[in-house]
């Protein structure tokens, strides 16, 4: 995990998330862990909004649902 060019930030997560995620870090102990996993979660939802901005101003916030995640599924992740 390289920190240089990094900011810090401090996230709250559920905890059957936090445990769901712990087990699969687990199970790739040459991952990076948690840093690396959201990295790479960051850098793809950084990349769909630089590509989508519109599309994303139409999908409502709030809870994941079927209908938001196929409308986000739609969009251009290239």
């Amino acid at each position: 995990m390289a920190i240089a060019g990094k900011q810090r930030c401090t996230i709250y997560l559920d905890e059957k998330n936090v445990e769901i995620v712990r087990r699969y870090l687990a199970a790739k102990p040459d991952s990076g862990g948690l840093s690396a996993l959201l990295d790479k979660h960051l850098a793809r939802c950084a990349k769909l909004i630089e590509k989508n901005p519109k599309a994303l101003l139409e999908i409502e916030g709030g809870k994941m649902t079927v209908n938001k995640f196929i409308q986000l599924a739609k969009l251009d992740y290239s």
